[in-house]
Order: structure tokens, then C-alpha cells, then sequence
């Protein structure tokens, strides 16, 4: 799938990265991303944003589906249609 990360908003990104260290451990997204465990503690904390050339290896892993999901919750908690505990408004 070609996305350009430079075109995802930092929630996205920021989406994109916790679901990715959730599915495949810290240590294989710090080895993925080029960022150290201090690092993506940081960006993880939301103490740093989510830099597009730290997402762009991560996007080979996601299927079109993982990614319009986490695409899609953006948008609907944009429009305060999903609050940030997942229920509906």
C-alpha cells in the first residue's frame, strides 16, 4: 500500500504507531522506525510528535483494513462521533 505519511495527521500517525507497537512488541517497532527505546517512550508518551519518516516503515505492516480502521476512528472522533473511550455519541 503507498501512503505518504506527510499527508496523515499526527493523530493518525500517532495511532498507527501504538497499534503497531501492540500488535508486534517495542522492540521490533524501535528496529522498524530507526528510534530508540527512549525515543519511542517519548513520542508513545505524546511528549513528542510522531515524526512521517518514523511511520513509513510501519505502513508496510498495516493491511489496507488496519489502516482504513485507524483512518476512519480519526475522522469520526474529529467529528465527535466516537469519544475517546470508543463509545458512540
Amino acid at each position: 500500500m503507498q501512503v505518504d505519511p506527510t499527508k496523515l495527521s499526527e493523530e493518525t500517525r500517532q495511532r498507527i504507531l501504538k497499534h503497531k507497537v501492540e500488535k508486534h512488541g517495542r522492540k521490533r517497532v524501535t528496529e522498524l522506525a530507526g528510534v530508540s527505546r527512549v525515543t519511542l517512550w517519548i513520542i508513545l508518551e505524546k511528549k513528542s510528535p510522531v515524526k512521517p519518516e518514523c511511520v513509513k516503515p510501519l505502513l508496510k505492516l498495516l493491511s489496507r483494513h488496519e489502516f482504513e480502521e485507524l483512518v476512519t476512528l480519526g475522522v469520526l472522533r474529529s467529528l465527535d462521533t466516537v469519544k475517546e473511550d470508543g463509545t458512540i455519541d
